[in-house]
């Protein structure tokens, strides 16, 4: 392996580091947690393959980008998901904590369910990918709580109707055009009130409509389309 190190010093962290990767002999795997601030990885983030959560390095060279961890083991990543993990409870509870709704969203999702379903759709390997989707679905926290929510939700909705799961992704996708309605009036009344509102999570919201349009064009969902349509011109106006 060749790389830049990404520091003007060498503290016990980075010599421990070194040491292990002198001695090891690639006997035994070394593995970053997948959102680890690349100052902790000595500028190995090229060799730093993801299998979800975790990142193995690996001494492979694909033509990957310097400084930049953009390898994905899609195998391990499909083992991981559909044979080890254990998805805990999240779809029978009422209420999901702020923490436990921000590690779900910025890691979770994005670093499995999301990563999984790309790499594998990429590859044409739908029958895998129909099987992550089944999963994310029946393990989907009880209810939608936020827009970004609903706009990751989109992977999982679009590989459903992909892969002939057709009841599922009307399921999920009726979940969450109901929280994006009653988010959406709460918001459009605010702005009839107070002429403003949150503008961020506005532009999710309708982002999220767009991608739904685009899916139930080509999952020829006729009524579904027409009530996202509906919503879409109802909301407009708040960007205008």
């Amino acid at each position: 392996m060749q790389w830049t190190y990404n520091k003007n010093y060498v503290s016990r962290a980075e010599l421990g580091l070194m040491s292990l990767l002198v001695n090891n002999n690639w006997e035994r795997p070394v593995y970053f947690f997948s959102r680890m601030p690349e100052e902790h990885t000595m500028g190995l983030d090229r060799y730093l393959v993801s299998e979800g959560l975790v990142h193995r390095l690996m001494p492979v060279e694909r033509g990957q980008v310097e400084g930049k961890s953009t390898l994905v083991n899609k195998d391990s990543l499909y083992a991981n998901i559909t044979q080890k993990m254990q998805w805990g409870n999240v779809k029978n509870l009422n209420h999901v904590d702020t923490d436990s709704r921000f590690i779900y969203e910025n890691f979770l999702f994005p670093d499995v369910v999301q990563t999984a379903l790309e790499e594998l759709i990429q590859n044409n390997e739908m029958e895998k990918a129909g099987k992550v989707a089944s999963i994310a679905y029946q393990e989907r926290p009880k209810n939608v709580s936020s827009t970004v929510q609903a706009y990751q939700n989109s992977v999982v909705i679009d590989t459903l109707y992909k892969t002939k799961q057709q009841d599922e992704a009307n399921t999920m996708l009726a979940q969450n055009l109901a929280y994006l309605s009653a988010d959406m009036d709460q918001k459009l009344s605010v702005y009839n009130t107070k002429g403003d509102t949150d503008v961020r999570s506005l532009h999710i919201g309708m982002s999220t409509l767009a991608l739904y349009e685009e899916i139930l064009q080509e999952a020829k969902q006729p009524e579904l389309l027409a009530q996202v349509q509906a919503m879409d011109k109802k909301y407009r106006r708040l960007l205008e």
